[in-house]
C-alpha cells in the first residue's frame, strides 16, 4: 500500500467518524429546535444547524478535494452569523425592561454604596467621618498637618 493510499484511507475513516458526529449533533439540535422552551433556544439551535450544515459542506470539500464550494461555505457562515446576531437583538428588545441601572457613584466623598441611576449619594458633611469608618486621629502638634501651625 502506497503512502497516498494510507492517507486516503485514514481520511475516509476520519470523514466517516465526522459524519456520524454531525448526524448525532443534528439529531440533538433538531430536538432542541422543536422542544426549546424559549425562542432564544430555538434561535441558537437554528444557528447550530447552520453550523452543522457548514461542517457537512466542509466534509464534502475534503472528500472531493475541490475548493470550489469554499466561497459558498463562507457565505453561508456569514449569513448565519448575521442572522443569529439580528435575531438575538430582536429577542433582547422584546424582553421586559430590566431593573434600574445600578452603578457606583464617583463623586468626591462617596460613601462607597451603590446608587440607582438618578439618585444622589449620601455624602457626609466635611469634618465628619464617613459611615462605617472611624474618624482619623489628629497628628502630634494638635493639627492634621503634622505639627505645622
Amino acid at each position: 500500500m502506497s503512502p497516498e493510499q494510507v492517507v486516503r484511507a485514514v481520511q475516509h475513516v476520519v470523514v466517516a467518524i465526522s459524519v456520524v458526529a454531525l448526524v448525532v449533533a443534528a439529531g440533538f439540535t433538531l430536538y432542541r429546535l422543536s422542544k426549546g422552551p424559549t425562542n432564544l433556544d430555538r434561535i441558537i439551535a437554528s444557528d447550530l444547524m447552520l453550523g452543522i450544515a457548514v461542517g457537512g459542506f466542509a466534509l464534502h470539500i475534503v472528500l472531493s478535494e475541490e475548493t470550489t464550494a469554499l466561497p459558498v461555505v463562507l457565505a453561508i457562515s456569514l449569513v448565519g452569523f448575521i442572522g443569529a446576531i439580528s435575531m438575538a437583538r430582536f429577542v433582547h428588545d422584546r424582553q421586559p425592561s430590566s431593573p434600574p441601572d445600578v452603578r457606583r457613584s464617583r463623586r468626591r466623598g462617596d460613601t462607597g454604596r451603590q446608587t440607582v441611576r438618578g439618585e444622589r449619594p449620601v455624602v457626609a458633611p466635611a469634618g465628619e467621618p464617613r459611615a462605617g469608618r472611624p474618624a482619623p486621629e489628629p497628628m502630634a502638634g494638635g493639627t492634621d498637618r503634622g505639627g505645622e501651625a
